[in-house]
């Protein structure tokens, strides 16, 4: 049986294929996951960093998310995305090949 195939497939790959697309498919889904969280996450630290003063800077998630808008633009929601990317990228790409190489070899 080949690595990453069911035992019902006829289609082989070689285990270098198969790293390569777990690779390839935990470096998109890193890059897919920042891209669609990083706005929320820039609320969050917005809010964790705030200064506990009275009367509050953002009232609430939303309150935040529109001074974000008004201020900065739709660009305020996504400063400091590349270093994200940059750092989960990689991180996916080794964890999903890790888990299929892991995978692979204790069915052996």
């Amino acid at each position: 049986r080949q690595f990453g195939m069911s035992s019902g497939s006829s289609e082989g790959r070689t285990l270098l294929e198969s790293l390569a697309a777990s690779v390839l498919c935990g470096s998109l889904t890193g890059a897919c996951y920042w891209s669609a969280c990083y706005p929320f996450d820039v609320v969050k630290n917005r809010i964790m960093a705030a200064p506990d003063v009275t009367p509050p800077i953002y009232k609430n998630g939303l309150d935040c998310a529109r001074q974000i808008l008004s201020t900065q633009g739709a660009r305020g929601f996504v400063v400091g995305i590349v270093p994200a990317l940059l750092r989960s990228v990689p991180a996916n790409a080794s964890a999903f090949t890790a888990y299929e190489l892991s995978m692979h070899l204790l069915r052996k």
